[in-house]
């Protein structure tokens, strides 16, 4: 067995290909001349090679099933992500807004700007769609710059995606945030 491509079969469950049968077969093949023409003796232009040549005598269209250990998906390996919040976006704020918005995540996810393919491979990996929700918010924070402004972002995202009451608690949070860093600075 000879495996051609060996990332072509990954995503089925059975491998699917060709199995093709070859025999030798001899061939009679007319001569070739090697110089000038001889009168008389062998080798004459009637002479004839018997040769060997690899015949395909079928071709058929196989499906092998694939066994458990080759069917197990391995899951991916994440690094573990801390958090630190300069603002009223806080871990545990994203946490709790993901189950406010558990059903409609998609749409927030569509204002935030975070990629479909992204939004499936969240919804392959979590079967809880807090969780899609709450790691759709991770993967906004993570490939946000450092220097956005989150709460404006989000808080437009969310007026945007349906959620105009959840903006206002979040611009509400802000304010408080800020009111008390201001505090603790005098």
């Amino acid at each position: 067995v000879v495996e051609k491509d060996r990332f072509a079969q990954r995503a089925l469950d059975q491998y699917r290909g060709f199995l093709e049968i070859f025999t030798d077969v001899v061939v009679v093949k007319p001569g070739q001349q090697l110089g000038p023409k001889r009168t008389g003796g062998c080798g004459g232009s009637g002479s004839s090679v018997l040769m060997t040549e690899e015949v395909n005598v079928a071709r058929l269209l196989v499906s092998i099933p694939k066994t458990p250990d080759e069917l197990r998906v391995k899951s991916a390996v994440t690094s573990p992500f801390s958090f630190r919040a300069k603002d009223a976006v806080s871990a545990e704020y994203l946490k709790d807004l993901a189950s406010l918005v558990a059903d409609r995540w998609e749409q927030l996810a569509e204002k935030l700007d975070v990629s479909k393919k992204r939004c499936s491979v969240i919804k392959r990996n979590n079967d809880c769609s807090q969780k899609m929700a709450y790691d759709m918010l991770i993967t906004w924070v993570k490939g946000l710059p450092v220097l956005k402004d989150k709460v404006q972002i989000l808080s437009r995202a969310l007026h945007c995606s349906g959620h105009p009451q959840l903006a206002a608690n979040l611009r509400q949070l802000d304010n408080e945030h800020r009111q008390r860093q201001a505090n603790r600075e005098i």
